[in-house]
């Protein structure tokens, strides 16, 4: 700030102009003609420091700097908005093991091991009805004539093991009684199949399929036709659960 109490002296004379900066207490000698007039300036600084800062200026710089912050704020949320949030996930998503059993592990050259036997997958078929789908691997290994069938129904992983039996003589029914145990219909339709590797099945077709099970669900029976004029097959199967089986995947192409 000025102090006022620090003064020079501006001397003016006709034609000519001086101005003198002395230390405070100092005083000009009397001259006549001459008037003495007093003002005020900065103090004298000491070596090597600095005058103060304008005020004018600091309160810019206060200024653009909130803006900046505000800016960089205002930046930071308009991306977060506009990042579609992250899906939620299902914490049990692989607690079923159904990792091991998907069309990319499962396949022709695949092994399954279940009950102390080693089974080669010869073939799979991809059963499809509307938005739902499921798998059967046609195995070699065992008595013959074994598949493992595969489907998630409502986000379950489902295993079952068939056995094809062509011997017994049996139509679809509502309720059946096979070599002692009784079947009620649980569901049956038609849909679209593809079939790899080694099935007997041409690469694509119509299928029909009807599914029986015991009251307890363990035990199964069920028939399928493959193509518009082809044979009825009937087959038995079981439920299976995944700790049951060891599966070692398929080959990469």
């Amino acid at each position: 700030m000025f102090n006022p109490e620090i003064t020079g002296a501006l001397w003016r004379q006709d034609l000519g102009v001086e101005d003198l900066r002395a230390p405070s207490g100092w005083k000009p000698p009397d001259t006549p003609g001459m008037k003495r007039v007093t003002f005020a300036h900065y103090p004298f600084l000491p070596p090597g420091s600095r005058p103060p800062m304008n005020t004018t200026w600091l309160i810019l710089a206060i200024i653009l700097a909130v803006i900046a912050v505000v800016f960089f704020v205002l930046s930071a949320k308009k991306k977060n908005a506009e990042q579609p949030p992250r899906p939620r996930e299902d914490p049990l998503k692989f607690s079923d093991a159904s990792a091991d059993f998907g069309p990319d592990v499962l396949g022709p050259g695949a092994i399954v091991g279940y009950g102390g036997v080693d089974y080669v997958c010869r073939g799979g078929v991809t059963m499809r009805q509307g938005a739902y789908t499921w798998y059967e691997y046609l195995l070699e290994g065992g008595k013959g004539g074994e598949y493992l069938s595969v489907d998630y129904d409502e986000g379950q992983l489902n295993l079952s093991w068939w056995i094809s039996r062509p011997d017994l003589d049996v139509q679809p029914a509502n309720e059946l009684t096979v070599e002692g145990v009784r079947y009620r219909k649980v569901e049956s339709g038609v849909g679209q199949f593809y079939s790899e590797g080694t099935t007997g099945l041409p690469e694509s077709g119509r299928f029909e399929y009807w599914d029986m099970a015991e009251a307890g669900g363990k035990r199964l029976l069920g028939f399928e036709r493959f193509g518009e004029d082809g044979p009825l097959e009937a087959s038995l199967g079981w439920t299976v659960l995944p700790g049951e089986l060891t599966v070692y995947p398929a080959p990469r192409n």
